[in-house]
């Protein structure tokens, strides 16, 4: 299995989002054309379709410089919605009839509303145009953090007026915030381009990686983006041969109550591809939807007790703290054993966990930590990177 060492900055999780069904307010109505991937204006065709992400397009033609790049359904409970965003270069204007937003290509000031974009910019090379992002303290990056006295935090919620004022040249949005409507309102009146980056909703990890060649096409360097996701089919798909391999199916379970609730991914999310290509067995069958459902206690324990493994059991230091929060955990399969695994190993200081960072762009080795978790026979002396097993 191939080994890996740590991600230089420059060539630099999953996020378990509960069931939540946004309205599809007049604010980004106002952005949206079209209904579907099919080009809306005479004469696109697509010059870049993604092999893995479903969530994006690139249109253009031979007689413009421009291009067009599509995202559909950029929330959870979206349907049927595509923003369009004429990227334009050399000085053209988008076409009469065009209704969507007009994105000068290669932006030099970045406003990021997601860590994971931050990752994403610093795949491409592009991490020094960052100006602002969502929750400063929980962003690992080492060139952000060394640019703390410049880098602006702009809150979970941010004040338009505080965007504004930072004259940004690309805004990049979290489409599950529904109260970025009135951002979005207010940076229409004013005119500073965003996008909605949709990303998270990707049920494939390579998918998720590819919008590294979307946000290329925004900056104006698509071929550098197409460089970058490029070897990592390669090496996640090497991955998965090696898991493909093992003579046993251990099952995985996931998560840990969060406000009493525990949310359980889909059989169809990324979570379960990742658990799947691994060489696991997800413990929960039956929700083909796209998005999380709940079990309450007795029905997570029951999982439990049918578990091999157990990922992500919650913000505890160990064994002993997990079992003290609740006592019923001491008899299940994962704990007795010691197969309980967190993915805060790359957490610094601040509470700040590179997992929800560069995990989305390097979905491969996660892979491998997740191989080492469920086939420790099948390792070949990889060191875990995002995970660690919690000690008794």
């Amino acid at each position: 299995m191939p080994h890996y060492a740590s991600p230089t900055p420059r060539t630099t999780a999953w996020l378990i989002i509960p069931a939540i069904m946004l309205a599809v307010i007049s604010a980004l109505a106002a952005a949206c054309s079209g209904t579907g991937p099919a080009g809306s204006h005479t004469g696109l065709q697509t010059v870049y379709e993604p092999r893995y992400a479903h969530g994006f397009a690139i249109m253009g033609n031979d007689s413009m410089l421009s291009t067009v790049l599509q995202v559909y359904n950029p929330w959870q409970g979206a349907e049927g919605v595509t923003f369009e965003y004429f990227v334009a270069r050399g000085g053209e204007e988008a076409p009469a009839d065009f209704a969507g937003k007009v994105i000068k290509a290669g932006a030099r000031r970045i406003v990021c509303m997601s860590s994971s974009y931050v990752a994403m910019l610093d795949a491409l090379g592009a991490v020094e145009r960052i100006v602002a992002v969502s929750g400063l303290d929980y962003v690992s990056n080492p060139h952000v953090n060394a640019r703390r006295g410049e880098i602006k935090d702009i809150g979970a919620e941010p004040d338009p007026e505080a965007i504004t004022a930072l004259h940004p040249d690309l805004v990049l949005l979290y489409g599950i915030r529904g109260a970025q409507s009135s951002v979005t309102a207010k940076l229409d009146e004013i005119g500073i381009p965003y996008v909605y980056m949709g990303e998270y909703l990707e049920e494939s990890p390579l998918g998720k990686a590819e919008w590294l060649v979307a946000l290329a096409e925004l900056l104006g360097c698509r071929d550098a983006g197409e460089r970058a996701f490029a070897p990592i089919p390669h090496r996640y798909d090497s991955l998965r041969a090696v898991a493909a391999r093992a003579s046993s199916t251990p099952r995985v379970m996931v998560n840990a109550p969060w406000s009493d609730t525990w949310y359980m991914p889909s059989a169809k999310s990324y979570v379960v591809r990742l658990i799947e290509d691994a060489g696991g067995e997800y413990v929960m069958q039956g929700n083909e939807t796209n998005a999380s459902s709940t079990i309450g206690m007795e029905t997570a324990l029951a999982l439990l007790r049918s578990a091999d493994i157990w990922l992500d059991a919650g913000h505890v230091p160990d064994i002993a703290a997990l079992t003290q929060s609740n006592p019923l955990y001491a008899g299940t399969p994962p704990v007795m054993s010691g197969r309980v695994y967190n993915s805060d190993l790359r957490t610094n200081s601040r509470g700040a966990n590179d997992f929800w960072e560069s995990a989305v762009i390097h979905p491969d080795i996660v892979l491998a930590d997740l191989i080492a978790i469920i086939h420790p026979e099948l390792a070949d002396g990889h060191r875990l990177y995002y995970y660690r097993r919690l000690a008794r």
